[in-house]
């Protein structure tokens, strides 16, 4: 895929089988994602992840709903992305997500200076099998995170660490709990009734 493609409002609904670079929307490259979503089950082997396997440098990921399972028989798995060199902003993802290490939430490994994940949030599930285990990130090997949350009350079998705010169910229904999230431009949320829906959503 080339560095400057891009794709806007892509929707996948059902299941992937795969072995390494698998993902619900694209599974190796470097496309722009806007406003997508996936619902369904993600397997693989390793580069695993909900919406992409394993996303370049060259452009963002943003405004991604993934509800899903997510599974990996090896490493670099997560719930938006397997292995990121790229940002991720203002995505969110529910179900679960597993694999042996560099598993999280939203990412499985952060492994570049231009990877970073911004104003995102999971519920998921998370279990991994060695280590670099997160609620929300696996491993941070280059890059950055800042205003990502997580639901502390989900299970993170085998976690190593703990990237992230945790936030407890009631927390979840608030929207002064979501610091940097742009509301309602890009977020919306049902005070005390729904955790942050997206905008397009």
């Amino acid at each position: 895929t080339g560095c400057n493609a891009s794709a806007t409002d892509v929707h996948f609904s059902g299941t992937v089988n795969g072995g390494s670079g698998v993902g619900g929307i694209t599974g190796n490259g470097a496309t722009a994602l806007k406003r997508g979503s996936v619902q369904g089950t993600v397997q693989g082997t390793t580069q695993v992840g909900g919406a992409v396997g394993y996303h370049e440098a060259f452009s963002e990921i943003a405004e991604i709903n993934v509800n899903a399972t997510v599974m990996g028989t090896g490493p670099y798995v997560g719930g938006i992305a397997g292995w990121l060199r790229s940002p991720v902003r203002n995505c969110r993802s529910s179900g679960s997500v597993s694999g042996t290490s560099n598993v999280g939430g939203i990412g499985g490994r952060l492994a570049f200076s231009s990877s970073r994940i911004e104003t995102s949030y999971t519920t998921m599930a998370v279990t991994g099998t060695t280590t670099d285990i997160g609620p929300l990130i696996g491993v941070v090997v280059g890059g950055s995170q800042s205003n990502n949350y997580f639901a502390s009350a989900s299970s993170c079998v085998g976690c190593t660490n703990a990237l992230g705010s945790g936030l407890n169910a009631t927390q979840l229904l608030q929207q002064a709990s979501f610091t940097g999230f742009a509301f309602p431009s890009v977020w919306t949320l049902q005070e005390g009734v729904s955790a942050p829906k997206l905008a397009w959503e």
